[in-house]
């Protein structure tokens, strides 16, 4: 079963990480994810998102309570009734390589078809 997702992970923490190790990891994703540094990402204004609730969260004692005992009663793979886990999707397959070469192929084309007319004489029409 794949691994339920907690603000744990969204800060790559343990759950028993101390307070100082939750704010240290905080404080790095901010730094990596801040948008002055990902001008227009949407993922990277998605993922501080996720790091800043994460954070208000495990901060707080109270509302980290609460997530541990959200978690416990997360049903576990081993348990009647849990969910199971989702088929693997298959691999796309790869197109771009092969779009690509159509494309070479129909510049080449219009190129050699563009140089043909320039050089042929045009005949007079009757």
């Amino acid at each position: 079963m794949s691994e339920l997702h907690t603000h744990y992970n969204n800060l790559r923490v343990t759950r028993n990480a101390p307070p100082e190790v939750i704010r240290a990891a905080y404080k790095a994703l901010v730094q990596k994810y801040h948008p002055d540094k990902h001008p227009g990402s949407e993922n990277a204004t998605r993922i501080l998102l996720l790091v800043n609730e994460a954070y208000a969260v495990l901060s707080d004692p109270k509302r980290k309570a609460e997530h541990d005992r959200w978690i416990d009663a997360q049903p576990t793979a081993d348990q009647p009734g849990a969910p199971l886990p989702a088929p693997a999707a298959p691999p796309s397959p790869r197109r771009g390589p092969k779009l690509a070469w159509v494309g070479v192929l129909v510049i080449l084309a219009f190129g050699l078809g563009m140089a043909l007319a320039l050089k042929m004489p045009s005949m007079p029409l009757h």
